[in-house]
């Protein structure tokens, strides 16, 4: 029987060579450079931010920080500190020759977080569960309390953080007090007992209305309470909730799931970047949604459809079943599935969210994906780097891998080659490889060889940085053959070592489906999707899958009366503007003629424009690029 948590816990990796070795798959040890920015990870825009702490300058002195046993209290990490705020745990149950544990990867970690490392109280040296041997034994009662904050301009309250948590016997929470009064839970952390951790920037988010809405005198309390492991705490907010406000969390195009008994491999209905012909996806439309609102929302519902991007044509529509939703509720939205054909062609799957009151917050209740049916290539990153993976330095000098879990849907396939990219900072003189594994699932996972290429120098041209889609293309010695309805595991690997090559990544992957390994036999899971691509054909040596030739700004975003739409063209072209509906239907298309290169600019009336999404098309003679915009008039 296959479940996510079984797998979480027992999830056993070893290859035919080394059967005998086996290792607890956790998340993968390392960070990843990224250029995200924190107005990029900000979940709505429009929420005025009341009250925050981002820790920049340490834990504010206003604050009072206590611990029972009196030594054992919170702890700033910053760039300066030490340990910096490169660090997490300091305490035991750290792998051999590591000396501290992950830090939290919230956007502003950089600057400083705070942590309650009971771990280190309790045992600061080791073996792992040695309790009662560090320089405060626990249990612990480790508080930080806040000065007062002013909500009386505000009847509707949000309170949303970064945090990364694991528990031995412990609860973790967040406590409020009014007006001087007694200590009320406000919040109690879901991580379970002994049992895992959460993300290294879980997000969390409450509606707090009810308890602290409209009050002029009000104190936070963040309580660490039992024993062992560690609380880690960053970019604390208080904002000010809208009143109506569905929010689409994320949309999906499949419909991963390892915990359905009919998935054979447990890998079915992935969603890939990138399909061949032959694999064509039977696409799963679905949306996770959140009242984030202070009010409740009726008859909302989830209008889809797909577009093929090469004729423009509609080729699938659906409309959920509506449902109310009350604040603070999440709702799993799933439409109709549509088979697509081998045409090769880009698509784009829109969702569109609806309800009955005016929506406060428009620009998050629409979102497009976007995919390609090819004629050999099949990827699952999203086809520009948008981070690199450092791998930690405890596993300096010795061979990795890193790569991902794909499923075989049609008839037997022959694999002739690996597309990977590397990130910038590697060493120019170190050489790669490609591998593929087969892949079983019983009550863990087992993964055997079954196939590697040489080692080849790094080409040039396949750097990457944030931004860049650069490839190079491993081939087999022989085309590989793969079976249908088999999952198997493609990596790309490095003799090197992680301090001389690095992998970049793009998108998110769901843990156990995006894997690094450290030679001989140590497997973690990554959350992001690395550049490392199957081909099961000829393809160039170095491909830019996702090159445009301009880019589009169009704004003002929301428009009311009028648009301004510019670009940069680096050569002549035909160039044509389209307008689209969040239907898929044409609303004004103009032929602006065959136009010089360098910067472009056109205005559009919004005027005759219902209220809503539209997307803004410009076709070049080589390329077509799209902006959505929201018109409110």
């Amino acid at each position: 029987m296959k479940t996510a948590c079984s797998l979480l816990l027992l999830m056993v990796i070893g290859s035919l060579s080394l059967s005998a070795q086996q290792t607890i798959v956790g998340p993968a040890p390392g960070r990843i450079i990224n250029g995200q920015s924190p107005e990029d990870g900000a979940v709505n825009l429009r929420e005025e931010t009341i009250w925050s702490e981002d820790f920049a300058n340490g834990i504010p002195a206003t604050w009072i920080n206590t611990g029972d046993p009196e030594l054992a209290v919170w702890e700033y990490r910053g760039p300066n500190t030490n340990p910096s705020s490169d660090a997490g745990t300091r305490g035991s149950c750290l792998p051999d020759d590591v000396t501290f544990g992950e830090p939290i990867q919230s956007l502003t970690a950089d600057n400083g977080f705070i942590i309650f490392d009971s771990n280190y109280w309790d045992d600061n040296v080791g073996p792992c569960g040695s309790f009662g041997e560090g320089p405060a034994p626990g249990p612990h009662f480790g508080t930080l309390e806040t000065p007062s904050i002013d909500l009386s301009a505000y009847p509707s309250v949000g309170l949303r953080f970064n945090q990364y948590c694991k528990n031995y016997q412990t609860e973790s929470r967040i406590d409020y007090s009014v007006d001087g009064g007694e200590w009320m839970p406000l919040w109690i952390n879901d991580v379970p007992l002994n049992s895992g951790e959460s993300s290294e920037d879980r997000f969390d988010r409450i509606n707090v209305t009810e308890q602290l809405g409209g009050q002029s005198d009000v104190r936070l309390r963040f309580v660490f309470d039992g024993n062992y492991y560690f609380w880690m705490l960053d970019d604390i907010e208080l904002f000010e909730l809208l009143q109506n406000n569905i929010y689409v969390e994320s949309a999906t195009y499949g419909d991963f799931n390892m915990d359905d008994q009919g998935h054979e491999t447990g890998y079915e209905y992935m969603e890939y970047s990138l399909y061949p012909a032959e694999m064509a996806p039977d696409v799963q439309f679905g949306t996770n949604v959140y009242n984030y609102g202070a009010e409740d929302q009726t008859n909302c519902a989830m209008e889809v459809f797909l577009r093929n991007e090469l004729t423009m044509d509609t080729v699938f529509t659906d409309v959920t079943v509506a449902t109310d939703l009350d604040t603070d509720e999440f709702w799993n939205f799933r439409a109709d599935a549509h088979q697509l054909g081998p045409d090769m062609a880009p698509y784009t799957a829109h969702f569109n969210l609806t309800q009955n009151e005016e929506e406060d917050s428009p620009d998050d209740n629409h979102v497009i994906r976007d995919f390609e049916v090819t004629d050999v290539v099949y990827a699952r990153d999203r086809l520009s780097t948008e981070g690199i993976y450092i791998p930690d330095q405890a596993y300096a000098g010795q061979t990795y891998e890193v790569g991902n879990f794909f499923v075989i849907t049609s008839d037997d396939q022959a694999v002739e080659s690996v597309s990977i990219g590397v990130g910038v900072g590697s060493d120019p003189n170190a050489t790669v490889y490609a591998r593929i594994y087969s892949v079983s699932i019983e009550n863990s996972i087992s993964a055997t060889e079954i196939a590697s290429t040489d080692e080849f120098g790094i080409i040039a041209d396949s750097y990457n940085n944030v931004g860049d889609n650069n490839i190079m293309t491993i081939p087999f010695p022989e085309p590989v053959e793969l079976h249908q309805d088999s999952a198997y595991l493609v990596m790309a690997g490095t003799t090197a070592g992680p301090s001389e090559v690095f992998f970049p990544i793009s998108g998110d992957s769901p843990a156990l489906t995006s894997m690094v390994r450290f030679f001989p036999n140590s497997w973690f899971y990554l959350v992001r999707t690395p550049l490392v691509r199957m081909n099961f054909g000829p393809v160039s040596n170095i491909e830019e899958a996702t090159a445009q030739d301009i880019e589009l700004n169009v704004y003002p975003n929301p428009a009311s009366a009028q648009l301004n739409v510019s670009y940069e063209l680096e050569g002549s072209s035909n160039v044509q503007l389209i307008v689209y509906d969040e239907l898929g239907q044409i609303v004004e298309e103009k032929a602006l003629g065959n136009l010089p290169a360098g910067t472009q600019r056109h205005q559009v009336s919004t005027d005759a424009w219902a209220d809503g999404w539209y997307v803004i098309t410009i076709q070049t003679d080589k390329t077509r690029v799209n902006e959505m915009v929201i018109v409110r008039h």
